[in-house]
């Protein structure tokens, strides 16, 4: 009898500690998450994050210092300011064709020559300009005693597009004058233009 006793007992303690051990909880060590890499600065305060405002809505620096001045037509209306333009004037044309003339200044030369008439083609739907094609569009010209260069644009849309414009380089910046619209209106509008830049001189 007492040694069936100690074979239950022990019977008893194995069964114990057979579903102690089934029981027992592991635990893991996770190793923690690594944080979200901070956005890539950028010069000028902007971010490399591309989650953030379109590139359109970031400010471009205008011209500063010494300015021009000009005299316009008085059958020109003068348009309300507006950010980035230093003057804007309306342009009536013949059968109810429009354009208009927008005054800008930035410092340099705004990326030169081929650059800014590639800009411009791009905005009429043009393809761009090889280099070696460069002089055949502009033309230099003296108006009240200074160089201006004038490149004269247009497309084959209905109604056809174009745009003259007129840009001097005036104490470190360039300043555009720069006649966008109907090609009809522009055509009539051309030689009033041109004697405009003529009243263009420093402040």
């Amino acid at each position: 009898m007492r040694l069936n006793r100690i074979s239950s007992v022990a019977l008893a303690s194995l069964l114990t500690l057979t579903a102690c051990r089934k029981a027992e909880v592991a635990s893991y060590r996770v190793p923690k998450e690594a944080p979200p890499p901070a956005p890539l600065a950028l010069p000028g305060g902007m971010s490399g994050d591309m989650s953030g405002p379109d590139m359109a809505t970031t400010p471009v620096p205008t011209a500063s210092g010494a300015g021009l001045t000009w005299t316009a037509p008085a059958t020109w209306t003068k348009l309300d300011p507006a950010r980035m333009r230093r003057a804007g004037y309306r342009i009536d044309g013949p059968a109810g064709t429009s354009a208009e003339l927008t005054v800008t200044a930035f410092p340099g030369d705004v990326g030169g020559d081929l650059a800014n008439i590639n800009r411009w083609r791009n905005q009429l739907q043009l393809s761009p300009l090889e280099p070696a094609a460069l002089d055949g569009v502009i033309s230099v010209q003296p108006f009240n005693g200074r160089e201006f260069k004038l490149v004269d644009l247009s497309n084959t849309a209905t109604p056809p597009q174009r745009t003259l414009a007129a840009y001097t380089e005036h104490d470190g910046s360039t300043w555009f004058f720069k006649l966008t619209g109907d090609d009809q209106a522009i055509a009539a509008a051309k030689a009033v233009f041109l004697d405009f830049l003529n009243t263009v001189r420093p402040e």
